[in-house]
C-alpha cells in the first residue's frame, strides 16, 4: 500500500528555505513515508503524531490510514523543532 505525503503550508516553506543538501535528504526521508510510514518514523507520545529524522532535521507528521495519506505538519531543526511544534498546537 503508497501512501500519498502531504506537506502543509508550513512543512512546505519550511521544506523551500532549507539548503540543497538538506532539502535533497528531506525529500528522501518523506519519500520514504509514501512506503512505511510507521516503519519510517517514530511515534512522539504521548500525542497522534509521528517523528522522521533526517539529518539534522525532523519532520513531524500525522498518520491517516483510511485515505492512505501522510500529513507532514511541520519540519524544522532538531534543536528546537519539538518545541517550536508545541507552541504551534
Amino acid at each position: 500500500m503508497v501512501f500519498e505525503v502531504l506537506l502543509d503550508h508550513r512543512s512546505a516553506k519550511a521544506l523551500k528555505k532549507l539548503d540543497a543538501t538538506n532539502r535533497t535528504r528531506m525529500k528522501k526521508a518523506l519519500g520514504d513515508l509514501a512506503v512505511d510510514p510507521w516503519k519510517a518514523g517514530k511515534p512522539l507520545h504521548p500525542s497522534h503524531f509521528w517523528g522522521v529524522k533526517s539529518g539534522d532535521y525532523r519532520a513531524i507528521y500525522e498518520i491517516d490510514a483510511e485515505q492512505n495519506q501522510v500529513i507532514v505538519v511541520f519540519i524544522g531543526h532538531r534543536k528546537k523543532v519539538y518545541d517550536d511544534f508545541t507552541k504551534m498546537l
